[in-house]
């Protein structure tokens, strides 16, 4: 008997962006280093964000989008990523709206990471429910409830700690 289908929520877009020439200027304005010594860091944290921006619904793209999500948590005590810091500017279209929204917040940066993570563990959920075949249903549909507490997990988490969103999809009430 085939499964219904589930509903899955669209992650949110976002522009590209450079972290490579604000975080040199801050390296070098602020802790007095050669910015070239961090050159291939700079580069890395560009590249994880453009393979972010890209990623699928997959293992290997929550997998991608965890990862740059954690090296987020990294910088957050070692830079101040703000308008008076590394000035980055982060743009980020409504899942549901399109509509744009653009902050120097690193919070701002983290919530849209961390929202398509859970877009990501729920999608991925959703295909595991919907496409499990009954010779390994139970595994496939005790994986697929994983997952879709893993979502909700992190939507709980956004809706606890993200409490003055400038989208709709941020919002506690969405």
């Amino acid at each position: 008997m085939p499964r219904p289908p589930c509903i899955s929520i669209p992650f949110k877009k976002t522009a590209e962006l450079d972290w490579v020439r604000p975080l040199r200027q801050y390296i070098a304005r602020t802790y007095q280093e050669d910015p070239d010594a961090y050159a291939s860091d700079c580069q890395l944290l560009q590249r994880m964000r453009q393979d972010m921006r890209g990623a699928n619904a997959d293992e290997t793209g929550r997998d991608l989008i965890f990862r740059y999500y954690s090296h987020l948590e990294s910088l957050e005590p070692r830079f101040r990523i703000n308008e008076q810091g590394v000035k980055v500017s982060f743009l980020w279209s409504d899942a549901f709206t399109n509509e744009s929204t653009q902050q120097h917040s690193l919070a701002f940066e983290k919530a849209g990471v961390l929202f398509n993570l859970a877009v990501a563990f729920g999608m991925h959920g959703a295909r595991l429910f919907s496409d499990s075949s009954s010779e390994m249903e139970l595994t496939t549909v005790h994986m697929a409830g994983i997952y879709f507490q893993v979502a909700a997990d992190r939507f709980h988490y956004l809706n606890e700690n993200f409490l003055h969103a400038p989208s709709l999809d941020l919002q506690q009430e969405t």
